[in-house]
């Protein structure tokens, strides 16, 4: 009958800035699609990702953006498998994808969702005198997305609260991200910043030991 469904991963493919992401696809039931078009769209159509069609690649639609890093691989095309490589990965590639399916009788698609992440630098601690009895500290990290979670601690893991805390837009997408207190100078104690992703569950950290004055 030729009818078929195409299949796409049912959880978001997780992709790192600069790495690549694999967004596979299939038929069902399984079937040689080498004879097929196969498409990949961007954004609910507005920009073509990668054209397969007349048993070969073709990228004189290929969008801008993508040009010079995508690959179909085809090494499973008799069963109807594909995977779509796109590499390396811009912030600017997180959405929703569409795999299309096309013979002469029947088509269909399906969605993948992609979400594009960074775990930044090491934070540092920056340290800044107060003119009150006081010292402003500083946490600050860069290259991170999306918009990463931040927390102060005292050696007994209490959290601290910052005072202020901004997240700005790098000109490559990404976040640089500070957060501030201010504690006493006769303190004595170590003090942590944590920077977590949230995607990922990943968190890299800053210690700091302030020495008491005597």
């Amino acid at each position: 009958s030729g009818l078929f469904h195409v299949i796409g991963p049912r959880k978001p493919v997780i992709a790192l800035v600069g790495g690549e992401a694999l967004l596979p696809c299939h038929l069902n039931p399984s079937m040689d699609a080498q004879h097929m078009e196969v498409m990949w769209h961007f954004n609910h159509l507005s920009e073509v990702v990668h054209y397969y069609g007349n048993f070969q690649d073709d990228l004189q639609q290929q969008s801008t953006e993508y040009q010079g890093r995508t690959e179909l691989l085809k090494e499973n095309i008799t069963k109807g498998q594909v995977t779509l490589r796109i590499h390396p990965i811009h912030v600017s590639d997180e959405g929703e994808y569409s795999c299309s399916f096309a013979s002469s009788t029947h088509s269909d698609e399906a969605q993948v969702e992609v979400m594009v992440t960074a775990s930044g630098i090491d934070p540092h601690i920056h340290i800044e005198p107060r003119s009150t009895r006081g010292i402003k500290l500083t946490c600050k990290s860069m290259e991170w997305y999306p918009e990463p979670e931040v927390q102060w601690g005292d050696p007994k893991g209490q959290p601290l609260t910052p005072e202020t805390e901004t997240m700005t837009k790098e000109e490559n997408g990404l976040v640089l991200v500070e957060s501030s207190i201010t504690v006493d100078e006769t303190s004595g104690e170590n003090l942590f910043c944590f920077i977590r992703n949230p995607v990922l569950n990943v968190e890299k950290g800053a210690y700091l030991s302030i020495a008491r004055e005597f």
